[in-house]
């Protein structure tokens, strides 16, 4: 029972952790999404907005399956960068629920707190989010070389989030998004092969033995 419970409990933190790929992906397709609201919808972009806050919530759920599995690195920088980017995803996504659900923005309109909260929040995961891949770099959770592109994608979301560029902020802001699809994508082939791997090792050890015992 305890054995089953554990390999439960494995497969969730595991499932958790893909999580960074759906919610990259939803991400990196803001721009779009704005767009076609735009030109789609009665409530323009705001009817996007509506829906983008799954987006941090994906990834904040990943970023916690992430760094239950150690991939987020070791030491105290594994948990400065833990907290950082789960603190910011937080805070996006309560602005954005703030401003564009509950309207908060509308009853304090000079302090706007939703969408203080979320530009706040989006300096905030693009901040923690350099750390963890430094983290990630120094202890070699993935493999080093796949590690820069994640480095250059938060970069690009901090730039993004941090000065108004027109449309090459939305092109960092989907960079953003697609630096956590690539990090889920190696953490999920890195899973794969090393199945694979431990798969085979294991019946070749028991081939072996029973060739011996069969001797």
């Amino acid at each position: 029972m305890r054995r089953l419970l554990s390999g439960l409990v494995a497969a969730a933190v595991w499932l958790a952790s893909m999580m960074v790929v759906p919610g990259g992906g939803l991400w990196a397709l803001t721009p779009m999404g704005i767009t076609l609201a735009e030109s789609r919808l009665p409530s323009g972009a705001d009817g996007f907005w509506q829906l983008f806050a799954t987006a941090p919530l994906l990834l904040l759920v990943g970023v916690v399956g992430l760094h239950l599995r150690g991939i987020t690195g070791g030491g105290l920088l594994r948990w400065a960068s833990f907290l950082v980017v789960a603190l910011g995803l937080a805070l996006v996504a309560a602005g954005n629920v703030g401003q564009f659900w509950l309207g908060v923005d509308d009853v304090f309109i000079l302090a706007a707190p939703g969408y203080r909260a979320f530009r706040i929040g989006l300096l905030v995961a693009a901040a923690g989010s350099v750390v963890l891949g430094v983290s990630a770099l120094k202890d070699r959770t993935v493999p080093s070389w796949t590690v820069p592109p994640f480095l250059a994608a938060a970069m690009g979301g901090l730039i993004a989030f941090a000065v108004d560029l027109g449309s090459t902020g939305a092109a960092l802001w989907a960079l953003f998004g697609l630096g956590w699809v690539w990090l889920g994508a190696v953490v999920f082939v890195r899973d794969v092969v090393g199945f694979v791997l431990g798969r085979y090792r294991r019946d070749k050890k028991a081939g072996g033995r029973t060739a011996g015992e069969a001797g």
